[in-house]
């Protein structure tokens, strides 16, 4: 099989089955001998966040010295980001090698009678037969949805849970209330086995807790295992700060992620750690966490494409997103005559995206991400109008960054934001803009 067959027959699955379910994963695993199960891993979920505590926690033990996995989603510019190992995306070729033993169990589960697995379920079945392959220490696991019936779950002894963040989204599969949500979440919490949780509405944090408490699973609230940051320096180029984490200080703690909100998620990443270390006995030394954690990069996270003009692009994809999101970016462009284009998903809380949009108190462009979940640019800005505010409408991602760039006189600064399918997109147009000279 060649690379660009694999990647035909993945893209060819359906996204999403009938309902979450773990039962065609667990088939299909099963008939590649459950590599699943000879892995260490850190499972990570949340609504936000979890992609950027994935970095962390991976960056540390990788300078620890460890062979370790990492698999995330969405990818950004290429799909082979979401299976990594040692620093190094999986290879092509090694890619169509996994694909073909995944899809000659997939043609086994289709020829009994069996349901289809998913596009997901596929890239995570051959994600875990890709670090058994690999011999990994450890593996660092983000969760795709949800957590109690996403494919990652089959995991049937993690050495520890993450939740990041809880905030409504994916309502549809997860439930309209942030309680219900969290009981999801709390679906990757398994008997025996450390809880890191980050979650600040209390009710949702209850959730959680209960559930760790009926596992018998030790739970750590990273608001009350770690103090305040202190923030020294936050500019585009990350920041640095200082706090104590159960007891350990950790001082001058620089990061490349730009953000308040990357601090948040590093304070996470360093419980996560601490309780690695303390708790399930895994060697890391201080410096192999603050390198690990200095070195951290994340694509499309408040990433700074180009200095001049300056050129800035974050997936805030959803309500809370698009608050951290602003909140963060505030301090960083104040005195720059700022352009913001957003493009958003249907399926989100479009008002209270807006809403903070309209807060920054800089000028709007509404474009669209190539997704049939699109929000049509027309309806965002009807939402917008109903708000009080106002917009340009210059088309779809490509034309958005046209516009924005004939524009660089004018502003000091273009921002994009929204679904991550939009700001992969942008970030693909800003490149080939680049090669073309």
């Amino acid at each position: 099989m060649k690379y660009e067959e694999a990647l035909s027959l993945i893209h060819e699955r359906s996204r999403f089955g009938n309902k979450l379910t773990l039962t065609r994963i667990r088939e299909l695993l099963h008939l590649l001998g459950d590599p699943q199960e000879d892995l260490a891993v850190v499972h990570i979920g949340g609504t936000n966040g979890k992609g950027s505590v994935s970095k962390f926690v991976y960056g540390a033990l990788l300078a620890q010295g460890y062979r370790v996995g990492l698999y995330t989603s969405p990818y950004v510019s290429d799909f082979r980001e979401r299976i990594e190992c040692c620093g190094e995306w999986i290879g092509r070729d090694e890619l169509a090698e996994i694909a073909d033993a995944v899809f000659g169990a997939v043609s086994v589960m289709e020829s009994t009678g069996s349901d289809a697995p998913t596009e997901f379920e596929v890239i995570t079945a051959m994600a875990f037969l890709y670090y058994k392959k690999n011999n990994c220490d450890f593996v660092v696991v983000e969760v795709g949805l949800g957590g109690r019936g996403d494919a990652t779950n089959v995991l049937s002894s993690p050495l520890a849970s993450v939740i990041t963040s809880i905030s409504l989204d994916h309502t549809d599969y997860l439930g309209d209330t942030l309680e219900e949500i969290a009981a999801e979440k709390a679906g990757i919490i398994k008997p025996g086995r450390p809880v890191i949780c980050r979650v600040a509405d209390e009710a949702a944090r209850a959730v959680i807790r209960e559930k760790a408490l009926a596992c018998g699973s030790a739970f750590y609230d990273v608001e009350q295992e770690t103090s305040p940051a202190q923030v020294q320096e936050s500019t585009l180029e990350g920041s640095l700060f200082s706090l104590c984490v159960r007891g350990q200080l950790y001082g001058n703690i620089r990061i490349k992620l730009a953000g308040a909100f990357q601090i948040e998620n590093a304070a996470t990443a360093l419980c996560t750690l601490e309780v690695l270390r303390r708790d399930c006995g895994v060697e890391l030394g201080e410096q192999a966490i603050r390198k690990g954690l200095a070195e951290a990069v994340h694509a499309g996270r408040m990433e700074t494409l180009c200095r001049d003009p300056l050129i800035i692009i974050d997936g805030a994809h959803n309500a809370d997103g698009m608050e951290a999101f602003c909140r963060s970016i505030r301090p960083l462009i104040r005195g720059r005559k700022t352009l913001l284009t957003l493009g958003i998903l249907k399926d989100k809380e479009i008002a209270r995206m807006l809403q903070s949009a309209l807060a920054l108190d800089v000028d709007l462009a509404l474009s669209e991400p190539d997704n049939p979940r699109k929000a049509a640019a027309q309806d965002l800005y009807a939402v917008l109008r109903s708000l009080g505010g106002d917009a340009v409408l210059p088309g779809d991602a490509q034309q958005a960054l046209a516009y924005a760039m004939e524009r660089r006189e004018t502003y000091d600064c273009l921002l994009f934001a929204g679904s991550l399918y939009f700001i992969s997109s942008i970030r693909e147009q800003h490149r080939c803009g680049e090669e073309k000279g």
